[in-house]
């Protein structure tokens, strides 16, 4: 006859929903906060009071956690508020994800990032007016402004950090290049045409 140990505790039982998602919110907060080469299956199951197993079950490898990962930040910055484009500068979810996003190219992994559905989520989000301008000018200053969101967010540790006066600057200067878009489209003489979208 085996003996029990009265102190263990079973773990509740969750739905395999609530695992998956209670996994992606503990990565965040862990990945937010540790280098993300810190982060492996057994911590995360420990710090999010899953099974390790269940990692492996809903995400199959640590790269496909990261994914997810990314998924739901995106989804997060779907739901934020319409402000000012600059304001990818200073999201923590944003910057996060561009740091991931890099993180796991140093790694060797190839992360399918959505591009398509990031630009239009992007687009939406930040109500780059395609009334008023041709798609073809509303989706390359998108591209533009997330690559600048992205390689701040990615490469403003290695440089002089800026005042909290000079980011606010940074950020006014963006958006002052949104409103001027259609003097930008008439100047350039871009039409109606859309460059290929990779």
């Amino acid at each position: 006859m085996t003996e029990t140990n009265p102190t263990s505790e079973r773990r509740p039982w969750t739905s395999s929903d609530q695992s998956r998602q209670r996994a992606i919110d503990t990565a965040i907060e862990i990945l937010s906060s540790r280098p993300f080469s810190s982060l492996t299956s057994r911590t995360l199951a420990a710090a999010a009071d899953v099974s390790n197993s269940s990692i492996s079950r809903n995400f199959g490898s640590m790269e496909g956690l990261f994914l997810a990962v990314i998924k739901e930040l995106d989804r997060r910055f779907a739901l934020l508020s319409a402000s000012g484009v600059g304001a990818e500068l200073i999201d923590e979810g944003l910057i996060l994800r561009s740091r991931l996003v890099a993180w796991m190219l140093g790694e060797g992994m190839h992360p399918p990032v959505m591009k398509v559905e990031r630009m239009k989520i992007f687009m939406e989000n930040r109500q780059i007016s395609r009334e008023t301008l041709s798609e073809r000018t509303s989706w390359i200053f998108a591209q533009v402004a997330l690559f600048l969101g992205e390689g701040f967010a990615t490469f403003g540790p290695t440089h002089p950090r800026m005042n909290p006066g000079e980011l606010g600057e940074a950020m006014q200067l963006i958006d002052w290049i949104r409103s001027h878009l259609e003097d930008a489209e008439r100047d350039l003489g871009w039409g109606e045409e859309v460059p290929a979208k990779a």
